[in-house]
Order: structure tokens, then C-alpha cells, then sequence
């Protein structure tokens, strides 16, 4: 007889994995034991070696399916002589490395999805079905290891049926603690706002909210990681209602399907795009939208959902209630549950409050949500790579593997950006970048934001010694780092550049430890220099410093954060460069703004309130003004998006592009400016323009890259930032560079926003502490 101890870590509570290793050692006649603890799951066997060698092979190529097996430790012990195999209660430590990931939430599997629509199972119609397969995780755990007493279903007690199950090896159910039916779990019901009056409950709340959804009403409706409000996505005026309440002018809603066969009638989808769809992460995956559709009108999604878009952004049911709504619509809009630009409301008391004068009923229930996490947004380009634009719900709190390290470092915290926000924490060598947090603008998601912190470094088990940060001085998450600091001077503070966490990023993700070409165009971001950045070539190198290079040359932002929604001002003030009179374009400076044309050239003119940028984004706003696609803009980046929709079909294939300059390390795009008036004649299409200026960025960056290799031997080149997110721009610039021999490295774990900057602030300080002794000493 040999006995074994064996330590198994990674994704491995909350997936079944207890259970799989009950019945793998009974199969192969093994006693002992198995239990959960903060690092991981904790077995012990006794048998006959060859039957100890199978259990271990069982647990390594059969391991439960949404589990993830980072690491299994096998060390000999001196035989005990039990007869049994049992399950023990789970202890919070036994004295070794934590390495315990936390599972995210799973889609509901085929097997509860059948037991939901079958008459004869007692779960019938329930809406929180559930097994060790499916269910919420993340969303709900509290602390680990991962037991019901330590989630929030801990305050519903299982009936004797639900115990049964919960208690049978054999059974799906077995140790699957969000385990309920409805004679003992959570339940729903239907409110009108603003009162909380209670309209039904159970199943009767379900059918009376499709019949309130089929009569054009808003509903709210609880899900997992918060609430989403929800329409009749085909039924035009019940999404211009939505529109006008939402103050949601323009920004595309998304949607929800009931199959796959009814996406396929409204959106082309490729073999990876239906993977994406049905996974167990379900994010919302943007998909190219067919334009001939049913012709029938109860048939055709409104075209209030995503106007001025080529996409639509469609996920699949992914909850049991979800399945419950879809009775003859085909499709719902499914929007996050919050005010503009605010966080997703998770509790029943709040998304009444903060949404009654949206939404006509709300659909809650009584299983609260721990963790706020949003959906996640996915999008697939032609070579079948999956870029990331939301990392959220179905991927958080997956890690991301960082390279080992010769020192063992302090664990660190990275705060992020102030728009589109994600933090950051490291456990040894695995960063945790968090769900989606929004924009920081307010108390109220700054208070969400350090809340969301604390949480995850609970869970984790985890406490922060170096906390790092955006240069910009005035983000809610460089103060919450300054506040941190004058509360505890024993942690340090690290700085990092805006761009140079973005570039830092993709070298994360692909563990780029050289030297690289970093191009990184976005919006804003905060320059050492003063001025606002973010047409950016810089050489990142592998000690965690970088060297700007190249740059769009600077160029007036009148009324600084104006500008970024009156997009008429970077039209002028670009026009302005080029010595171009807006009325020689128009015929009349009254295209820009009424009254306000003379006073922002005057202040261009003395320089007055008009910051510095070198900004892609406000490069994409001045074209979108110039050829008056829009002069205002409702959502960030709408300029963007709209002059990428303009690219279609036959013009992708358009290779013409516009002339510029670089002199010395500044790019000059004066003459493509002039190009771009010169083009604006009645024939002229807006779609021929912009591919020229999409194929005019795309061998800038070619240009300035071979430049850069030419000067330093590098050949490696990475693209990030939100501007990145254009497919058309980034296909175009990848392609280029992959011809002239150039090796391309893109973010596609975290976004190439702002939601990545966190990842990127982490490997910027790990390179900072691993090649600086004095960092060490903390």
C-alpha cells in the first residue's frame, strides 16, 4: 500500500473538481480523502500504486470541463489504513502558497437547459437551475475556500431533495453549492417602479414580464453580475423610448437571441464567431449585420438598436431565466442596468432607485449579487483572432500567467485609467486584472471602484506593497493611489506613462522580455511633457523604461475636454493649421457652430485654453468634422466607429492613400488635410476618404517603423491603444507590417483600451522591481 498527498491548484473549486476526484478514487479502489482550501483542492489516496498512477492520469487528462489545472504536486507519505474515501469539510489554510483561482460564472449547461423545459423535473421552469457544471461563481463568492457558507446562497438552506443530490456521488449535483429548486432557493419577482409594488411572483412573474416586453414596455431584469434593461429589440417605438429615457442617443444597444438559427437570420457568423456565441463565457460577440432581412416587419430588429453601424452586438442566454423571457420575440435588447456612463446596478433596493424613471417594472430576485460584473464584448477579424473589447463577466477572475522572476516580489496593485477603467493585482507570478468598472467621474464609482479592490484582494489573499498609477495627476485612480500612500508609508508608489502601459500590455500577454517598437494611438493620455499624447512610437525595453521616438505632431485642442465632444473645434483648429478658411469648405462657417466659430479660431489664434495633442483620436474627430460627417458627438469614439462603418464591401480593397511628412520626430499630416479638402467635391464619395485615411495612418505607421528598425535593429512591433480597436486600421497596419518582414504582437486577453492599462502598469512595475535592487528591499 503507498499513499499519496497531493496538492492540485488553479481553476479548481466551484467546477466539480471534489467530486470528479471522489469518483476517480473509488473507481480505481483508493481511500483517503479530498477537501477545498485557499490553495486549492487537497487530496490524499492510499492503494496500489499502479491504481494511484491512474487516478493520476484520470485528474490530468479528464479533469471536470470548466476546470483549469495550473499546477499538481505529488509528494510520498507513510500509509494511514483507511477503508473509505470521504469528501472533509474545507480548511481555510494549510500553511502553503495560495494558487487557488477563482472560477468565473459559466453559462447554463445542456443538461440543466433540458431539466428547465422538462414537465416531468422539479426544477421545471425554475430560474435558478444549476449544477457543479453551470451557475454562478465569481459573481457570488464572498471568500474561499469555495463553500456555500461562503457565498451569498449561504442563507438558503437546502431541502431535502436538493441535499439528497448534494450528498450523491453519482449525482451532477453533487457539492454544488448554488444548488436550490423552488421549494427551497432563491426566487422572482415583478415590481412596478417607483413604488416596489408587487405585481406576481415565481413563474407568473416571468410570463407577465414577457407579456409586458411584447406590449413595448422597459422591464429591468436581475441577472448575475447585475441588472440589464431590457426591451423588445424589434419593436421600434419601445427602443426609442429606451433611447430618450436612457439619454442614449446614438451608442448601439445589445442585443440577445434566443438560438444560434435566429442570429444567423439577421447577422453573418463565422465557425469562430458561433464558438464565441456558445461558449460557457457568452460574451456579447459584435457581428457583421446582414443587410437583406426577414421582410416581415414583427420579424426585423429595429434599426434604433445600433444606427449608423455596419455591427450588431449579440449574445446568447446565458442564465435560466434568460431562456424563461424569449417567447415569441427574437430578440431583446439587453443594455447594462445603469444611468449613463455609470456602474451596473446589482442590488433591488438601488436599480430602483437609480433607474424608476427608465425602466416600468423590474423583474428582481432574492439571490444577492456580490461582485458587480458587466458583460464582456468580443469581436473577431478576419484571420479568426479574437480581440477583447470588454473583459468582464464569463473571463474575470481568470489570470494571466507573468514570467517567473528571480527575486520573489510584493504583491502589486495597479489602478488603472480613469476611462473604461479595470485594476489590477498580482498573486507571485499571476496578474488578476478585475471585471469592467466603467468610467471613473463620480464619488459614486470611485466608492464601487475601491469596494471592487477590496474585495479582490480578500479573495485572493493578497495585501499590496507597491501601488502603481497614470501620470495624469487629477484621476480618481492616481488619487486613490496617493490616498493608499499617505495612509500607509510603508507601500511604494510607481508612476507609469499612459502609452507606455499600453504597449506594456501586449508585452504582458505575450511575454516579450526584448526591446520592441511600441505603436500606441488612442484618445488622451497624459504626456511627461505636459501635453496631452496619444499618437505615439516609442522603444519599450525589457527593464521596464521607454524612449519616445516619433509623434503626430502637436496641434490645438480649443476648450480642452470640449473638444472631445464637439468635434467641430479639431476640424477647425486642424483646418486652421493648413491655413484653410472653413468657409472655403463649406461655403459657410456655420456648418462648425452658430456664434461660435470666431471665438474658438480667436482662441487657436492667441492660444488661449487650447492644450497641446498629439492625439490619433482627435485626428480621426477632425476627419469626421472636415467632410461633415458629424460635428458632435453622443458616445466616445462615435466619429471613429462611424468613419470605420464607411469602409464596406469593395472599398477595403482601395489602396490610395494621402501624402504627409516627418521631419525630425514629428509626423505633419498638413497635406493630407489639404488632400482631404481638395476631395470634398459633390462626386466625391465620404466612404473614398476615409479608406485613404485609414490606408494613410496604416503606412504612417509602416513608414515610421522601418525607420525605427533601420535605427535600431529591432523588428518586433506592437500596436495598442483604443484607436486599435478599428478592425479596418488595424487589419491594414498589421498586414503592411507583416510584408515587410516585421513581427506583429496584438493585445487578445485584455483590451487594447483603456481597460488594459492595468495589465500594462503591472509588467511595467514588475520589469521596474526585478532590475532595481532597491525595490527589493520593500
Amino acid at each position: 500500500m503507498k499513499r499519496y498527498k497531493i496538492t492540485v491548484s488553479g481553476r479548481v473549486q466551484g467546477v466539480g473538481f471534489r467530486p470528479t476526484v471522489y469518483r476517480y478514487a473509488l473507481s480505481e479502489k483508493l481511500f483517503g480523502f479530498v477537501s477545498n482550501t485557499a490553495e486549492g483542492v487537497f487530496i490524499e489516496v492510499e492503494g496500489a500504486e499502479k491504481n494511484i498512477k491512474n487516478f493520476l492520469r484520470k485528474l490530468k487528462l479528464q479533469p471536470p470541463s470548466q476546470s483549469r489545472i495550473a499546477k499538481i504536486s505529488t509528494e510520498k507519505i507513510p500509509p494511514k489504513f483507511e477503508k473509505r474515501f470521504i469528501i472533509k469539510k474545507s480548511t481555510d489554510r494549510l500553511g502553503g502558497k495560495i494558487s487557488l483561482h477563482i472560477s468565473p460564472d459559466i453559462s447554463i449547461c445542456d443538461d440543466c437547459l433540458k431539466e428547465l423545459f422538462d414537465k416531468h423535473n422539479r426544477r421545471y421552469l425554475y430560474p435558478f437551475i444549476n449544477c457543479t457544471n453551470c451557475g454562478p461563481r465569481f459573481t457570488i463568492i464572498k471568500d474561499i475556500p469555495y463553500d456555500r457558507k461562503k457565498t451569498m446562497m449561504e442563507e438558503f438552506k437546502m431541502c431535502g431533495n436538493c441535499q439528497k443530490e448534494y450528498e450523491n456521488p453519482s449525482d451532477r449535483r453533487f457539492h454544488a453549492q448554488p444548488d436550490a429548486c423552488w421549494d427551497c432557493g432563491p426566487d422572482v419577482k415583478l415590481v412596478r417602479s417607483p413604488k416596489s409594488e408587487v405585481r406576481s411572483q415565481s413563474i407568473k412573474a416571468i410570463h407577465k414580464t414577457v407579456e409586458l416586453l411584447k406590449k413595448g414596455k422597459i422591464i429591468a431584469v436581475k441577472g448575475i453580475g447585475g441588472f440589464h434593461i431590457c426591451c423588445d429589440a424589434t419593436n421600434d417605438e419601445a427602443v426609442k423610448k429606451l433611447r430618450r429615457r436612457k439619454n442614449r442617443i446614438d451608442k448601439p444597444f445589445a442585443v440577445m437571441m434566443p438560438d444560434i438559427e435566429t442570429v444567423k437570420k439577421y447577422c453573418y457568423v463565422s465557425e469562430e464567431e458561433k464558438n464565441i456565441l456558445l461558449s460557457p463565457e457568452r460574451p456579447i460577440v459584435l457581428l457583421k449585420k446582414k443587410t437583406l432581412i426577414s421582410q416581415s416587419l414583427n420579424l426585423s430588429i429595429s434599426g434604433f438598436v445600433a444606427p449608423n453601424n455596419n455591427y450588431l452586438g449579440v449574445m446568447l442566454p446565458y442564465t435560466p431565466l434568460h431562456y424563461l423571457l424569449f417567447r415569441s420575440v427574437p430578440a431583446l435588447i439587453m443594455t447594462s442596468g445603469n444611468k449613463q456612463d455609470a456602474f451596473i446596478c446589482k442590488d433591488n433596493d438601488e436599480a430602483i432607485k437609480e433607474l424608476s424613471k427608465i425602466c416600468d417594472f423590474f423583474l428582481i430576485h432574492n439571490r444577492d449579487i456580490f461582485n458587480r460584473c458587466d458583460d464582456s464584448i468580443v469581436q473577431v477579424d478576419t484571420d479568426s483572432n479574437i480581440k477583447i473589447v470588454r473583459r468582464s463577466r464569463g473571463y474575470v477572475p481568470n489570470p494571466i500567467p507573468l514570467p517567473p522572476t528571480f527575486y520573489p516580489l510584493p504583491a502589486i496593485l495597479a489602478t488603472g485609467a480613469e476611462l473604461k477603467n479595470t485594476f489590477c493585482l498580482t498573486r507571485g507570478n499571476e496578474a488578476y486584472p478585475s471585471q469592467y468598472m466603467g468610467d471613473l467621474k463620480d464619488t459614486k464609482s470611485y466608492e464601487f471602484y475601491k469596494e471592487a479592490i477590496e474585495k479582490m484582494k480578500k479573495v485572493l489573499k493578497v495585501e499590496p506593497k507597491i501601488i502603481v498609477h497614470d501620470l495624469h495627476p487629477d484621476y480618481f485612480s492616481t488619487q486613490y493611489a496617493k490616498e493608499l500612500w499617505t495612509s500607509d508609508f510603508g507601500l511604494r508608489t510607481i508612476p507609469i506613462q499612459h502609452h507606455h502601459a499600453h504597449i506594456a500590455s501586449v508585452c504582458a500577454e505575450h511575454k516579450i522580455k526584448d526591446k520592441i517598437i511600441g505603436v500606441a494611438f488612442d484618445g488622451t493620455g497624459y504626456g511627461p511633457d505636459g501635453n496631452i499624447w496619444g499618437g505615439e512610437f516609442l522603444i519599450v525595453n525589457g527593464s521596464g523604461t521607454f524612449e519616445r521616438k516619433f509623434h503626430l505632431k502637436y496641434i490645438e485642442l480649443p476648450g480642452g475636454d470640449s473638444a472631445t465632444n464637439e468635434i467641430w473645434r479639431m476640424g477647425l483648429s486642424y483646418l486652421y493649421r493648413t491655413s484653410v478658411r472653413p468657409e472655403q469648405v463649406f461655403g459657410s462657417e456655420q456648418v462648425f457652430a452658430p456664434n461660435k466659430c470666431s471665438v474658438v479660431k480667436k482662441m487657436i489664434e492667441k492660444k488661449v485654453n487650447c492644450p497641446l495633442t498629439s492625439s490619433v483620436g482627435r485626428l480621426f474627430d477632425a476627419v469626421a468634422s472636415i467632410i461633415n460627417l458629424r460635428q458632435e458627438i453622443t458616445y466616445e469614439a462615435q466619429a471613429a466607429v462611424e468613419l470605420e462603418q464607411l469602409i464596406d464591401g469593395r472599398w477595403k480593397m482601395e489602396d490610395r492613400s494621402y501624402e504627409y511628412e516627418i521631419i525630425k520626430d514629428e509626423i505633419d499630416v498638413r497635406k493630407m488635410i489639404l488632400g482631404i479638402v481638395n476631395d470634398l467635391k459633390p462626386q466625391t464619395l465620404k466612404n473614398k476618404i476615409s479608406v485613404k485615411f485609414h490606408n494613410t495612418l496604416a503606412k504612417i505607421i509602416l513608414d515610421v517603423c522601418k525607420k525605427l528598425k533601420k535605427e535600431t535593429k529591432i523588428n518586433k512591433v506592437a500596436l495598442s491603444g483604443g484607436v486599435f480597436q478599428n478592425s479596418v486600421l488595424l487589419e491594414k497596419a498589421v498586414k503592411l507590417l507583416k510584408s515587410a518582414g516585421f513581427e506583429v504582437f496584438i493585445n487578445s486577453q485584455v483590451p487594447s483600451n483603456d481597460g488594459g492599462i492595468s495589465l500594462g502598469q503591472v509588467w511595467v512595475a514588475q520589469k521596474l522591481l526585478t532590475s532595481d535592487k532597491k525595490f527589493i528591499k520593500i
